[in-house]
């Protein structure tokens, strides 16, 4: 048997069930410590007896005898704060008494050294501020002892430098000695509750990551780092929301194997997210093929900065799925699986919904239905956006007015615009050619396709043509 397996039956034996590791460790540390110097406490009597120090042997064997009276107390009631109360009474007061009845400092050897293992042990064993108690009465005892030291070296019988020496030696051997042990027992558990430590948090940093899969890095990232409460709460800010789907995925679905629908989903679903979380979107959820992203909380650029960025993700959504149109024709899936995107921005309602033992962080509101009807509106490919929208990123994004659309669940009809492409990306003379300005005696026009309702432009055109004709 080694010395961790006794180690561990002892903690088995002086602990309670519902004892902590450092509760265990405490326990066992203290009995290993009271059992050596218990043990001391005989070999110093016996010692003292035979040199003729009779007065002198009965302090070690009394504190020897009250030490494993109350060991046996502990073992059968477990009365740990009695069992220490009792030690650190008996280790700070009897070294006291005995290197008095020796002679004082030098003819006991400075058996007071002892009483240092009160105050150092009341540190490990119990709270600090006991400890603090107790090294300012050791402190008292040592002057106590420093002034009484004439007294007792004149009224106590000699002992010889050799015997000294020795009482030296064995005190300040005996108490390194112990401290020594104890402290062997105390780096060992502490290597395993380090260990154990370890090995819980690797659990949960395993645990975490898993969870993290489940929610936007964003909000995982606010949770774990104690910015964000995990309660029945929410707030009002202004958002960018987008919603996007595949056209014709429904109808798909009953021709392809559910195998072969579950890759070609997840595939699809990871690359854009990929884009998303690219642009510091927040992903809210998945629901089949469709997707819902919103930008401007937990994090935010600024509302027109976080416009831009949904709009510039969903550009990038959309050239992506041209290339895995293209990848997926080479794999046999000869389905037209066209993207199509509506985005608004507006005030929402955001932050953690449902119940205490189950929430789900989203986001409500009328604008979050807009976003949701300007996709179901939008052709394959095509991104429309509400005007609130495109007044935040009409300078970094060319858009095309669609004029006034009448949408579900909203009264009145709603004004939008189809995004073309970045700015950046459109050539000076390809702006110029969406401008058509004429000028002569009796007639002026002046279009901006880019900007004007080219659906009521045709409409009025048609009107004009009609009347000169009838002229």
């Amino acid at each position: 048997m080694n010395l961790k397996s006794i180690f561990k039956k002892f903690e088995e034996i002086l602990s309670l069930p519902e004892d902590t590791k450092p509760e265990r460790v405490r326990k066992t540390t203290l009995f290993i410590v009271s059992s050596l110097i218990g043990l001391a406490g005989f070999i110093w009597s016996a010692m003292y007896f035979l040199l003729g120090y009779k007065l002198s042997s009965v302090f070690p064997l009394s504190y020897s005898i009250l030490v494993f009276i109350t060991i046996l107390i502990y073992l059968k009631f477990k009365a740990y704060g009695f069992f220490l109360f009792v030690q650190l009474l008996l280790i700070l007061t009897l070294p006291f008494f005995l290197q008095s009845s020796l002679g004082g400092f030098s003819k006991s050897g400075a058996v007071i050294v002892w009483s240092f293992l009160a105050p150092a042990g009341a540190l490990f064993f119990a709270k600090s501020k006991r400890a603090y108690t107790l090294i300012f009465c050791y402190i008292c005892l040592i002057i106590l002892s420093t002034i009484t030291n004439d007294f007792w070296v004149k009224n106590t019988i000699p002992v010889p430098n050799e015997v000294q020496l020795v009482f030296y030696l064995m005190n300040i051997g005996a108490v390194s000695v112990i401290v020594f042990i104890a402290f062997i027992y105390f780096v060992n558990q502490l290597e395993i509750v380090n260990l154990d430590v370890k090995e819980k948090n690797d659990k949960l940093e395993s645990l975490a990551s898993k969870l993290s899969k489940y929610l936007s890095p964003q909000v995982y990232a606010s949770i774990f780092s104690g910015n964000k409460d995990v309660t029945l709460d929410s707030y009002r800010k202004n958002l960018t929301i987008f919603f996007s789907d595949i056209k014709g995925f429904t109808e798909m679905t009953d021709r392809m194997e559910s195998e072969s629908l579950s890759s070609l989903l997840n595939n699809y679903l990871n690359e854009m997210a990929n884009i998303a979380l690219r642009y510091g979107g927040t992903i809210d959820k998945y629901i089949g093929d469709a997707i819902m992203i919103f930008f401007g909380d937990p994090e935010s650029k600024g509302v027109k900065e976080d416009a831009i960025a949904c709009v510039k993700m969903a550009i990038d959504m959309r050239e992506r799925m041209k290339e895995l149109r293209t990848k997926w024709e080479l794999e046999g899936i000869v389905s037209p699986l066209h993207i199509r995107i509506g985005i608004n921005t507006g005030y929402c309602t955001v932050g953690n919904f449902g119940s205490k033992d189950r929430l789900d962080y989203t986001i409500v509101g009328g604008n979050v239905n807009l976003a949701s009807r300007l996709e179901s509106k939008a052709d394959p490919d095509q991104i429309l956006i509400s005007k609130e929208t495109f007044l935040l990123v009409k300078d970094a994004i060319l858009c095309q007015q669609k004029g006034l659309l009448k949408v579900k669940g909203i009264a009145y009809e709603v004004p939008a615009y189809e995004v073309v492409d970045l700015l950046s990306n459109v050539s000076d003379a390809s702006l110029e050619n969406r401008k058509i300005k004429e000028d002569f005696d009796g007639f002026s026009i002046q279009i901006d396709t880019s900007k004007a309702d080219n659906q009521r432009v045709i409409k009025i055109l048609k009107e004009v043509i009609e009347k000169i004709e009838i002229s």
